[in-house]
This record gives C-alpha cells, structure tokens and sequence, in this order.
C-alpha cells in the first residue's frame, strides 16, 4: 500500500459477490474438485478456477438464473450498506497522516 492510498476503516462494507463467484463458492463448498490434483499452492488454484469457469460456461441461462438473482440481491444490499457508511460520516484517514500536525 502506498503512502497515498486510504486506508480502509473495519465497518466499510465488503463488495458484494457476483454471479459466477457464488457458482465457485457452492461448488467448493460441496464436492471436492478433482482438478489439479497433485499440484498446490497457486497451480492448483489456477487449475481448478479453468475448470470453474468451464463448467461456469457450460451453464444453460436458466441454470445460471438462482445465482444471478442471490448476486443482484447482495450488490443491492452493498449498496445500501455502502450509502449509509459513507452518510454516517466515517471519514477516510490517508495512510500515515493523523488527526495531529503534520511534519514539515
């Protein structure tokens, strides 16, 4: 992180998830993926996100519907989340900088 670059307070809301990462998420969590085995750490994560999004692709439009809806629902509940942290006035403090004096 630059010295630029906010610092991000512990309340701000996490973006919310789109369609094909809910895909991924239910997958990992429900049947072990046979893909890059033998391999670990970052290969076997590159393996297996192809084999993701194969299957990702793969999906009829009508398959695809329940995880778009639940990702449409999240990204509007982000919003509305993010609308009332930024409203509740929580300022961003920059990397390094305090409320005192600066140094020159």
């Amino acid at each position: 992180m630059s010295a630029s670059q906010d610092v991000v307070p512990e309340q701000q809301p996490k973006r919310a998830k789109n369609a094909f990462l809910l895909f991924a998420d239910s997958l990992r969590g429900t049947q072990r993926l046979s893909h890059g085995e033998g391999l670990i750490g970052k290969a076997k994560l590159v393996v297996e996100n192809q084999a993701l999004g194969a299957m990702w692709r793969s999906l009829s439009a009508s398959e695809k519907v329940p995880f778009e809806e639940r990702a449409a629902k999240l990204t509007m509940d982000y919003r509305r989340d993010a609308k009332t942290f930024r409203a509740s006035g929580v300022a961003k403090q920059k990397r390094g900088e305090t409320n005192r004096r600066k140094r020159r």
